[in-house]
């Protein structure tokens, strides 16, 4: 895809979404997911449930992110017990693997070691790819 354009409605989204993550309430307290949260407040809401889920605005801009910076957003509830493989692509990680361990401030000793395999294999299985890419030239 080449560099898509954000729109005005996609500008909005990514507005409400963020506003999400800082401003909802904690989840107990709301009924829906708390990342969408401003999505009950959004000027494009009845857009958007007119269209029905598969077709919601943050989907279409999820695509877009995705393409542009290579972090995988998906709307699916995130692997927590996996971490890395969500948060691993396109991170500073790949070019800094020696300071994995800085993540043992957040995460236990042991999934940091999950982390570490995970960034193992993605790193081989990239320098796989560009050595593919390589021969192809």
């Amino acid at each position: 895809m080449n560099n898509p354009q954000f729109t005005d409605r996609d500008i909005h989204c990514i507005a409400r979404l963020i506003q999400s993550s800082f401003q909802a309430p904690e989840q107990e307290s709301i009924d829906t997911y708390r990342p969408l949260y401003g999505c009950m407040y959004c000027k494009h809401s009845p857009e958007c449930y007119a269209s029905g889920i598969k077709q919601y605005q943050f989907r279409k801009l999820f695509d877009k992110l995705e393409n542009i910076t290579g972090v995988s957003i998906g709307a699916n509830a995130p692997d927590t017990e996996h971490p890395g493989v969500s948060f691993l692509p396109a991170s500073y990680y790949i070019e800094h693997p020696e300071t994995i361990c800085a993540l043992e401030k957040v995460h236990t000793h042991d999934t940091v070691e999950e982390i570490t395999k995970a960034l193992s294999e993605l790193t081989t299985h990239s320098k796989d790819v560009s050595g593919q890419k390589q021969d192809n030239d």
